[in-house]
């Protein structure tokens, strides 16, 4: 598991919303299908246009970047959404939740390679996660207290947190003493940064009024009465904050809609299709490695982790495209390819 943590002034929103980045010439949507686990894009950028407009801070808000090992590229959307939250839990821990302006969201790779700028080879893309979080504490109006940066701490950290996704025995063995090591730091700083909100200046009428100006979603009416109750109340609630997350429930329904719809489709190509043309195209369209695959009994074997698919679960599970769109570049598979090899198969 790897993590970067970075902080910057601006940018982030622009890259979420829009999908461009400078220097890249491939849009993002064209990369990798995204899909919301955390948070609310929407809190975060009034609480990013808050902190530009009344504070002086150099920079506003950190931006977190998780990838995992090939062997756990798999992971399910509750895997992950538990990995955002054991990240909030480290580098947070001082706070509630609530307290935090923070969204995530899973970067499923479209296009499955990447030149290395290094060596100029080839590079296996993997699922990834953006999580970003204001500097702003919602409840006090002031600059959250990140656990600080230690290099042993975070190697611990993440040593620890890929243990948690692994099988090897004895990575989940080593992660006990580097499990210590965290705790035994976030309690050092626990001791010398006591949050105390009566002691706190806190001022929720300066960040709610904008809030409300910039995003009209946010209302008494449409609050939990828990929420209304908060002694600390800045305006909206933790349930406002997830709302975003629940979009990317959406996509799931709308893929398991077309499965059943298009079931008699998807039967017929994966009992007919070239496997052989369909690993071709995937090179060619998507930069797939083709050297880790295999066609063996009519499915496509990763012999980096041994996984059998289908043709569709090829174009759905590996490719990570929508539904529809895999049984289409799936049946567009059927056509002749230029050039092809009188035996395709025999590249494989």
């Amino acid at each position: 598991m790897i993590i970067r943590i970075s902080e910057h002034e601006s940018g982030i929103e622009k890259y979420l919303n829009e999908g461009n980045k400078s220097g890249r010439s491939l849009h993002r949507d064209e990369l990798d299908r995204r899909m919301p686990i955390y948070g609310d894009l929407g809190v975060f950028s009034a609480a990013h246009r808050y902190v530009k407009k009344h504070k002086k801070w150099k920079k506003s808000y950190w931006h977190i970047t998780v990838s995992p090992a090939f062997a756990q590229h798999d992971l399910t959307r509750a895997r992950w959404q538990e990995i955002t939250l054991q990240l909030l839990e480290h580098f947070f821990h001082l706070y509630d939740r609530n307290r935090l302006a923070a969204y995530a969201e899973i970067h499923y790779p479209i296009m499955q390679s990447v030149t290395d700028p290094v060596t100029q080879t080839p590079k296996q893309r993997i699922p990834h996660i953006h999580l970003i979080i204001s500097k702003l504490d919602l409840l006090s109006d002031n600059q959250l207290r990140i656990l600080p940066y230690k290099k042993s701490v975070a190697a611990a950290f993440q040593k620890w947190l890929g243990s948690q996704y692994s099988t090897n025995y004895n990575l989940q063995k080593e992660a006990d003493s580097a499990l210590k090591s965290v705790q035994q730091y976030r309690e050092w700083h626990r001791e010398n940064n006591r949050v105390d909100l009566n002691r706190t200046p806190y001022s929720p009428q300066k960040i709610t009024p904008v809030l409300a100006d910039q995003h009209g979603w946010i209302s008494n009416t449409n609050l939990s009465e828990n929420s209304r109750k908060h002694p600390h109340y800045p305006g909206f609630s933790a349930e406002q904050q997830r709302l975003d997350a629940l979009d990317g429930f959406s996509w799931w329904v709308s893929d398991a809609q077309c499965w059943f719809a298009e079931k008699p489709e998807i039967n017929r190509l994966n009992a007919d299709i070239s496997m052989a043309a369909l690993l071709e195209k995937a090179e060619r369209d998507y930069g797939l490695l083709t050297e880790h695959y295999r066609i063996d009994d009519r499915k496509l074997v990763d012999n980096r982790t041994g996984d059998r698919v289908n043709a569709i679960d090829f174009a759905y599970l590996w490719l990570n495209l929508p539904m529809d769109q895999a049984i289409s570049w799936v049946r567009s598979a059927e056509a002749p390819i230029e050039e092809e090899s009188n035996d395709p198969a025999a590249r494989f």
